[in-house]
């Protein structure tokens, strides 16, 4: 290698440097906030859930309601001018 080469890498590793540096702290900052809306999105989900959970109870609980209610007007008997079910 002749000095003017070595002299010519250095500086062109002199002028990346700065711009290897912009683009590393480029790159952390929007993977930060790519972890951020991550997060915000996980918390979103799981209260979507929740919500989702406590309303299939509500429902579940609602139809074992309506099958009891349903069951005991099977049970009970039926009025003599009222016609019988299956009948």
């Amino acid at each position: 290698m002749t000095p003017e080469t070595t002299h010519e890498t250095e500086r062109d590793s002199d002028a990346r440097g700065p711009l290897t540096e912009a683009s590393t702290r480029a790159a952390s900052t929007l993977f930060g906030i790519g972890r951020l809306w991550a997060a915000h999105g996980l918390g979103v989900g799981r209260s979507a859930l929740a919500a989702s959970a406590r309303t299939l109870a509500a429902t579940s609980e609602l139809l074992g309601e309506l099958a009891s209610a349903f069951e005991e007007e099977r049970d009970e008997p039926s009025e003599p001018g009222e016609p019988q079910p299956g009948a």
